[in-house]
């Protein structure tokens, strides 16, 4: 009698203990989730930032490029008007017209790859973001947590004992 007593006293406490484990372990878990779903939004927000910086960087190096293009050209002008050729029409007209046009084909080559690499950034924000949410989404009840342990022990102990009563009635009976 005495012994099924300090068992189920030392059950019931070791249960405890498991349960108070569990809520503690599901509590620093989901602070490590949400600490880490932060971070990863931070990050994303960083990665927007690129992008739009990525995207500026791009017209800027397109606009800059067009500039040296119109320089070319002024060059390409004053050396064809000084040897008395007229610039606006014929061949001269036809090398500036082109210069211009492989400047520009240049200039939204440069605005492309800056959008390539945004869109590049603008993905990896949208990963980061995915990470956090799931992060987040594997965050558990404590209060669940550390039901589990009481209830798998209760169910050890009811296990135990009803087997235990099983053996007590058969020496019983054997004793008869």
């Amino acid at each position: 009698m005495w012994g099924q007593l300090i068992d189920g006293l030392f059950s019931g406490l070791g249960m405890g203990m498991q349960a108070k484990a569990s809520y503690d372990q599901a509590k620093a878990n989901n602070l490590a989730a949400q600490w880490n779903a932060g971070i990863a939004r931070q990050n994303a927000t960083d990665l927007d930032s690129l992008a739009v910086n990525q995207r500026l960087i791009g017209q800027k190096q397109a606009n800059d490029l067009r500039l040296q293009v119109d320089g070319i050209i002024g060059q390409q002008r004053a050396i064809t008007g000084a040897s008395g050729v007229k610039v606006d029409v014929g061949s001269s007209a036809h090398v500036q017209a082109s210069t211009r046009s492989m400047g520009e084909y240049d200039a939204q080559t440069l605005i492309y790859n800056n959008e390539m690499a945004a869109m590049d950034y603008e993905r990896q924000a949208r990963n980061q973001r995915s990470q956090a949410n799931l992060m987040l989404a594997t965050k558990q009840n404590p209060w669940m947590a550390a039901a589990a342990p009481v209830v798998s022990g209760v169910t050890g102990l009811m296990q135990h004992y009803s087997q235990q009563s099983y053996i007590d009635k058969l020496v019983a009976k054997m004793g008869k």
